[in-house]
């Protein structure tokens, strides 16, 4: 009998009667309406996030791949804009190079200073210069430095061979190694 008078009062309609903040309930469990509306209030709150979270999931991922997808050829792109501008400083210095040593301002002696100081003997060297830096290269040269004048050198360049090896100091190789320089990672990040 007990199992059945249960099953009615489920079954039948719930009939409360409002006292201030309490409902009671005709079978008389008095119960909190504003605890119960603030409970049903965070069950809905905590599902609707789940059900968003859940419908968020993929587009989330999908974004954050194509934010790294972006972030690469941003990257790329910008390496490729850095060697470009390289490129362009190098013809711009290439062009000021080549007026300056046109115009006769070039210093010649400092780049033989700099070439026999790489020079690991320069006993028995031989230095080929332009046939138009030879006067200058004769006065400031050291006395076992052989001269030797190389029309196919370009005024401002030289080369110096020696028993330990051969140094070229030509405005291509000069300006070869500033864009390694600039190319590689030591300078650009």
């Amino acid at each position: 009998m007990s199992s059945e008078l249960h099953r009615i009062r489920l079954s039948a309609p719930v009939l409360a009667v409002r006292a201030g903040r309490r409902e009671v309930l005709l079978s008389g469990a008095p119960v909190d309406v504003e605890s119960e509306r603030a409970r049903a209030y965070r069950r809905g709150l905590r599902e609707g996030q789940e059900v968003a979270q859940r419908q968020l999931a993929p587009l989330l991922a999908s974004l954050g791949e194509r934010l790294r997808e972006q972030s690469e050829e941003a990257s790329a792109a910008l390496r490729a804009v850095e060697a470009r501008l390289v490129e362009l400083a190098l013809v711009v210095a290439e062009r000021i190079v080549a007026r300056e040593v046109a115009a006769g301002r070039h210093d010649v002696q400092a780049l033989v200073a700099r070439v026999l100081e790489q020079a690991q003997e320069a006993t028995q060297a031989i230095l080929f210069a332009h046939p138009d830096d030879l006067a200058r290269l004769e006065e400031c040269a050291p006395p076992d430095l052989r001269l030797e004048a190389d029309p196919s050198l370009r005024p401002g360049e030289i080369v110096l061979e020696s028993p330990t090896g051969r140094i070229v100091a030509t405005i291509e190789a000069q300006l070869a190694n500033v864009r390694h320089a600039l190319l590689s990672s030591e300078v650009l990040p």
